[in-house]
C-alpha cells in the first residue's frame, strides 16, 4: 500500500521535479502487453533505473494500486530509490500520470 501511494504522491509533485535528464536505454523482455517485441538494446550491465524499468513493463507498462506493491518487489531497488527514478521517468517524459491512481510508462516497449 505505500508503494501504491508513492506513485499518487509522484503524479502530484512530477510538475515541481525537475531532476536530471537524459533517456535511459530501452530495455525490454520478450512478450509483454502486445505479444512477441522487437528486440531493443540492451545495456551490458543493468542500473536501478533499468531495473525499475523493467518492473514496470513486466506488470503491462501499469502502475496502480493493485500491482505496485508486486512492481516495487520486482525491482529490486530500495523504496527511496524507486521513488525518485519513478519521478525521474515522469521528468524525462517516459511516463504519465495524468490519470489519478495510474503511472503509465511511456518506453518503446510499452508503445506496442
Amino acid at each position: 500500500m505505500r508503494v501504491a501511494l508513492v506513485f499518487v504522491a509522484m503524479a502530484v509533485l512530477a510538475a515541481c521535479d525537475a531532476s536530471e535528464t537524459g533517456v535511459a536505454p530501452a530495455v525490454a523482455q520478450q512478450g509483454g502487453p502486445g505479444g512477441a517485441l522487437p528486440e531493443f538494446d540492451r545495456p551490458a550491465v543493468l542500473t536501478d533505473r533499468d531495473r525499475v524499468i523493467m518492473a514496470i513493463e513486466a506488470s503491462g507498462c501499469v502502475v496502480i494500486a493493485d500491482n505496485a506493491d508486486e512492481v516495487f518487489a520486482r525491482s529490486g531497488v530500495s523504496e527511496a530509490e524507486f521513488r525518485r527514478i519513478g519521478a525521474e521517468l515522469v521528468a524525462d517524459g517516459l511516463a504519465d500520470v495524468s490519470r489519478v491512481g495510474v503511472y503509465r510508462l511511456e518506453t518503446p516497449y510499452c508503445a506496442i
